[in-house]
């Protein structure tokens, strides 16, 4: 597997970020899916291999994350729940008076510079949760 990124998923405005739901194949999101929650199974190991990537899980994103090494880029996944119809959450970039909104939605990456700073909206609707 490779990063290939069409030119339409680089913006530069209001600061540069990748924003795409294609740069990883459903069939792929689909089977890691289904192993959210267990980063020692085959379909990650091989995924994590493959893209040369480190992964670490957060059950909810409501901030932005400070890498655990020191990279200049940053990725987010973004995995929704199959049972959460809501709109996808909206992630702030703001340079200056110039913003933009994302909503985010399943197997939505965005990449930026590590060392940017972006603002996660609050959620309109509570997450689904299981019963146990």
């Amino acid at each position: 597997m490779s990063w290939l990124i069409a030119n339409i998923n680089c913006h530069k405005k209001p600061i540069s970020h990748i924003w795409s739901n294609t740069l990883i194949s459903r069939n792929t999101y689909d089977n890691l899916y289904e192993q959210w929650n267990n980063i020692e199974h085959q379909h990650w190991k091989k995924f994590i291999d493959d893209m040369k990537v480190e992964v670490y899980f957060h059950n909810d994103f409501t901030s932005m994350l400070t890498p655990k090494k020191s990279n200049e880029y940053i990725g987010y996944w973004f995995f929704q729940q199959r049972t959460d119809r809501s709109t996808g959450g909206g992630i702030e970039l703001i340079n200056g008076t110039d913003k933009k909104i994302l909503n985010y939605w399943s197997n939505t990456i965005l990449i930026i510079e590590s060392d940017k700073n972006f603002t996660v909206l609050p959620r309109k609707h509570e997450l689904p949760q299981r019963p146990f």
